[in-house]
């Protein structure tokens, strides 16, 4: 992958896979939302976090939601696309069997990480001033 494509990556709220790439995501939900390209259609909206970041993933595929009707919010899974005949990729979801559950942060729970990040580096600059 070249330099800009891991920034636009980073940029984006998508989640985006080239057909042979597969990442580890925790499941965050979904909802159905009107196709982009077809007004009198629905597609998937899933939602994932994927290093700490929340990114969404719009598909219709039907066999990537029987897929995922089997996942909890909050599981760690594999997305994945794999290659087609049309050469597009399909999307596919890898669970495993052992299930993993990450609860989502509250902004409580990240306010107290911030907390805890500034006492931190207020620490390392007493120790600096000291020496």
């Amino acid at each position: 992958m070249g330099e800009l494509r891991k920034h636009a990556d980073a940029m984006s709220k998508f989640l985006k896979l080239e057909v042979g790439q597969e990442v580890e995501v925790i499941y965050r939900g979904f909802k159905l939302i009107p196709d982009s390209f077809n007004d009198d259609r629905e597609v998937f909206q899933y939602k994932f976090e994927v290093e700490g970041k929340i990114k969404f993933l719009e598909t219709g595929s039907t066999s990537l939601a029987y897929a995922m009707d089997a996942v909890e919010e909050g599981q760690v899974i594999k997305i994945g696309k794999e290659p087609n005949k049309s050469g597009t990729g399909k999307y596919f979801a890898s669970i495993p069997k052992e299930k993993k559950i990450v609860k989502e942060k509250t902004k409580a729970d990240k306010k107290e990480e911030e907390a805890v990040d500034v006492e931190k580096i207020a620490e390392e600059m007493g120790d600096l001033d000291k020496s």
